[in-house]
C-alpha cells in the first residue's frame, strides 16, 4: 500500500508557498470572480498571500428586466456565491455590466456562424471576450 510521506505533508501554513514568487512585493490584483470554485480559490489564495485584491463579477447576459429564454442560467446564485466568498475574506466586489459587449462580440458571432452552417465554440469565445472587455475597463476601477 502506498502511504504519504509525513515529511511532505501539508502543515496548513500556505503563506510561504503563495508568496515565494514575489516575497517582498504586495500586488494590487483584479480577480474576475464567476461564483465558481476555481476563481473563488484563486481569490482566497491571492488574499492569503497578502496581495490587495478586488473581485469583479462580470454580468454578461440579460439579467435585468428581460425574460431570459435560457432560464437555466443561475447568474443570481453565482453572484450570491461570489458575494459570500468576498465577505468571508473582506474583499470588495464590483459588478461590471458587459451585456452590450457580450451581445456584440459573442452572441451575434454565434448566430452568424449558425447561419453559415458552422458550429462555433461559445465557451472559448465567451471567456476570451470577458477578459478582453474587462481589460479595457480595469483602470476605471483602479486596478
Amino acid at each position: 500500500m502506498l502511504r504519504p510521506d509525513p515529511s511532505n505533508s501539508f502543515s496548513g501554513d500556505i503563506g510561504s508557498y503563495l508568496s515565494c514568487s514575489m516575497p517582498h512585493k504586495r500586488l494590487k490584483v483584479a480577480v474576475l470572480l464567476s461564483g465558481g470554485v476555481d476563481s473563488s480559490v484563486a481569490l482566497r489564495l491571492l488574499h492569503t498571500a497578502g496581495h490587495s485584491c478586488t473581485a469583479f463579477y462580470l454580468k454578461i447576459w440579460f439579467q435585468e428586466g428581460f425574460e431570459n429564454f435560457w432560464s437555466e442560467c443561475p447568474w443570481e446564485e453565482d453572484l450570491n456565491y461570489a458575494k459570500a466568498v468576498c465577505n468571508q475574506v473582506d474583499v470588495p466586489l464590483e459588478v461590471v455590466h458587459l451585456t452590450d459587449e457580450y451581445w456584440k462580440n459573442v452572441v451575434s458571432y454565434i448566430i452568424e456562424e449558425y447561419r453559415c452552417g458552422r458550429t462555433p465554440n461559445p465557451d472559448v469565445l465567451c471567456n476570451t471576450n470577458k477578459v478582453w472587455c474587462f481589460h479595457g475597463r480595469h483602470q476605471q476601477y483602479g486596478v
